[in-house]
């Protein structure tokens, strides 16, 4: 960690910091593509209500069908209650997920600052240090939690 690298500007996106931080995904894998696939079901379940509810407006009312509402209001309180149980497993796991990988990176980066020489120590403002292993390491963890369970 070089004291000058602490005010790096220009590029918003780099691939090769994503690449890296991708490597914390890799012990949580399973987790990781079951995220992926809570993420397309909500919103696939998402997409289903408007279109049953346009059926129950355009079909079962228009022909005063009152079984067939009734019918369509039960799948549609069904496709409710999957849809908060897949959110909320989205929810749990991706927060879940986000703390163990910013768990990982606390830990390599305590065992690579004890890693250090003392003259770093010397030259390296504690605001720099204390910013990077704190604010910096919060920031990842909120991208990881709330970035992943989006």
């Amino acid at each position: 960690m070089d004291p000058t690298s602490a005010t790096k500007t220009g590029q918003v996106f780099d691939w090769l910091v994503l690449r890296r931080l991708l490597t914390y995904v890799q012990p949580y894998r399973g987790v990781f593509i079951g995220l992926i696939v809570l993420t397309v079901a909500t919103a696939v379940l998402g997409t289903v209500r408007p279109a049953l509810i346009q059926r129950m407006v355009d079909v079962d009312i228009t022909n005063n069908d009152w079984a067939g509402l009734n019918r369509s209001t039960l799948w549609l309180l069904g496709l409710l209650l999957v849809h908060t149980l897949v959110s909320y497993l989205q929810t749990y796991y991706g927060g879940w997920l986000g703390q163990y990988i910013v768990r990982d990176i606390r830990t390599d980066l305590f065992r690579h600052l004890l890693s250090l020489k003392l003259s770093f120590f010397d030259r390296t403002p504690i605001g720099v240090l204390v910013t990077r292993n704190i604010s910096d390491v919060e920031t990842l963890a909120d991208v990881f939690s709330e970035g992943l369970a989006a």
